[in-house]
């Protein structure tokens, strides 16, 4: 069996971890879809005259979803 000296093991900070991961989403790429009423309380899914479709966000790696008209 392995020993290893957990104290000894270099720990990632922030920006190294960012590195290692990809960074975080852009803001308007969103995971789910979603839409507002008249300024109401935001919804999920979208309204019966539209549908979630996929769509490649600015950093061209992650997938975001949003209401398009049919």
């Amino acid at each position: 069996m392995l020993k290893i000296n957990l104290n000894t093991l270099k720990k990632l900070n922030r920006n190294d971890l960012k590195k290692v991961t990809g960074g975080l989403r852009p803001p308007d790429c969103t995971f789910v879809c979603s839409y507002r009423i008249n300024n109401g309380p935001r919804r999920v899914g979208c309204p019966d005259y539209e549908e979630c479709v996929p769509y490649t966000c600015d950093d061209n790696v992650s997938t975001g979803h949003r209401c398009e008209p049919l």
